[in-house]
């Protein structure tokens, strides 16, 4: 790459597409060509396959090193003027080819090979918010689960997928809202590529549903949004209640 003589202006493009691509498999559903929703299928089906997540962290890593290297001949032209995340100036260094080690990824939350709650939560408040997910996510169940068997897609890290149905009152993006709200409060804190890989969504006819990670959030209805954010509010409150009061203590 060093040796293509890249303008700022090719190397400025090349830096905001990494930056809005992350990772692999990031464009919706809905706006998908042919190409991209057969990719979107072929991720879904992959999820199973442990050898595929790593080929997407790897995938993920090299990304941010490419970043980082662009940034570097960026800073080399004397003419770096992309932003950083705040919208101020950013300036590129040798520190952002940093690739985090294996070590630092066993500590990370999507380590864990399961829907798990956060630790600071006591035992009682994660089996309320169990319960309560159980009958939420009840009449949406693919195959029949008992209480026990469902408490431990939260719990074990050889816990069974939990497979739901696609209805018309509940699809990816009731999925989307539901999972992005317990991450955002932390009290669910594990990465999106375990929750697709231990959440299966089927349509009526059995078939696999695309990934639900992908869905923007930004292109939910506002009313459905904050119907879903209602319907779970009683454990948002009380995981927000107790996180507050450890913090405090």
């Amino acid at each position: 790459m060093k040796n293509q003589h890249y303008d700022d202006t090719k190397l400025e493009y090349l830096i905001k597409l990494l930056k809005k691509y992350p990772q692999a498999y990031q464009y919706d559903l809905d706006d998908a060509d042919h190409k991209q929703k057969w990719a979107l299928l072929k991720k879904s089906n992959f999820q199973k396959n442990a050898d595929f997540l790593r080929i997407v962290e790897r995938d993920k890593e090299q990304r941010a090193m490419l970043l980082g290297y662009l940034r570097t001949l960026q800073g080399k032209t004397g003419k770096a003027k992309i932003t950083d995340a705040n919208g101020q100036p950013g300036t590129s260094s040798s520190k952002q080819l940093d690739v985090p080690t294996s070590e630092k990824r066993e500590r990370e939350a999507s380590s864990y090979n399961y829907l798990k709650l956060n630790e600071e939560l006591s035992p009682a408040t994660c089996k309320e918010v169990v319960d309560f997910l159980y009958t939420a996510f009840q009449p949406y169940f693919h195959i029949p689960y008992d209480v026990d068997t469902f408490r431990k897609i939260f719990c074990n890290e050889n816990s069974p997928l939990l497979e739901l149905i696609k209805k018309d009152n509940f699809d990816n993006q009731s999925l989307k809202i539901i999972f992005q709200v317990l991450k955002d409060i932390k009290g669910l804190i594990v990465s999106w590529q375990v929750i697709e890989k231990k959440v299966r969504v089927f349509k009526a006819n059995g078939t696999p549903f695309s990934g639900f990670s992908e869905v923007s959030m930004g292109k939910i209805n506002p009313k459905k949004r904050k119907q879903q954010e209602k319907d779970i509010s009683p454990i948002i409150e009380l995981i927000k209640k107790e996180l507050a009061n450890n913090k405090r203590k």
